[in-house]
């Protein structure tokens, strides 16, 4: 199927812009090589790369929502944490030490390199800006193959453990 696209893309800020379709306003942020956006359906995506390479990775950030016309619900975090947080009392831990720490390296590294990179960008024009920006390309594709792994294995010891449990 072919279909003729339209997209315009406003610059609102460094890193940051408006990008209007046939179906409405969305946005994107971020630095060159690392996005988050939002379409006009309400879809929200990440992307990671290498500028200038044509090597990147993309992932839906919606997480398993159907459609882009159900309503996300303010609750739905706090509800899922309140979920987890009574199952692990309940039953006791499902992740191990060892891949939580994993996780949270990750993030924390990525976290760093990036508000380092925001500062040197911020601060000067030097050449450094791409050399940081690198190792928090890398630690955020770490943390969220990371936190995929986590998810699912969150799952399937749940599952597995509801299974054979007589509480």
């Amino acid at each position: 199927m072919r279909k003729i696209r339209f997209i315009k893309r406003i610059k609102i800020a460094k890193g940051v812009s408006l990008n209007l379709s046939k179906k409405g306003a969305g946005f994107s942020a971020g630095p060159k090589g690392m996005k988050i956006s939002r379409s006009a359906q309400g879809k929200m995506s990440g992307s990671l790369g290498l500028p200038g390479s044509g090597l990147s990775y993309r992932t839906n950030l919606n997480s398993g929502q159907g459609s882009a016309s159900e309503e996300i619900n303010s609750d739905s975090f706090l509800m899922n944490v309140a979920d987890k947080s009574a199952y692990i009392a309940k039953h006791g831990t499902v992740l191990t030490k060892k891949e939580m720490r994993q996780s949270l390296v990750y993030f924390c590294v990525f976290m760093f390199s990036y508000i380092l990179w925001l500062f040197n960008l911020l601060n000067s024009a030097s050449s450094w800006n791409n050399v940081i920006l690198l190792p928090a390309a890398i630690f955020c594709f770490l943390y969220v193959r990371a936190s995929a792994r986590n998810k699912k294995l969150w799952k399937v010891r749940t599952e597995e453990h509801l299974k054979n449990c007589n509480h």
